[in-house]
């Protein structure tokens, strides 16, 4: 996660960059395939912040892609940056 994309690599079946409000599309693109363990995605951030407003907009960003994974009952295993 970046403070302006997304991307979401989905069991080596694609890799999207979206932007967080495109997510429930996306997500809705993947494949049956792409799921084979249920509706369960990892999330992770970017560990590289240029500067205190990129702090403000990866929260932002996170914020929504939490709100709409759930709203689609997708469990989120939140995977720390390296």
């Amino acid at each position: 996660m970046r403070h302006t994309r997304l991307g979401l690599i989905a069991a080596a079946v694609a890799v999207l960059g979206s932007k967080p409000g495109e997510l429930t599309q996306a997500m809705g693109n993947l494949p049956s395939s792409a799921w084979p363990y249920g509706r369960v995605v990892a999330v992770t951030e970017n560990g590289v912040r240029g500067s205190a407003d990129d702090d403000v907009k990866i929260r932002t960003n996170r914020a929504i892609v939490a709100g709409t994974l759930e709203s689609m009952h997708v469990l989120i295993n939140w995977v720390p940056s390296a």
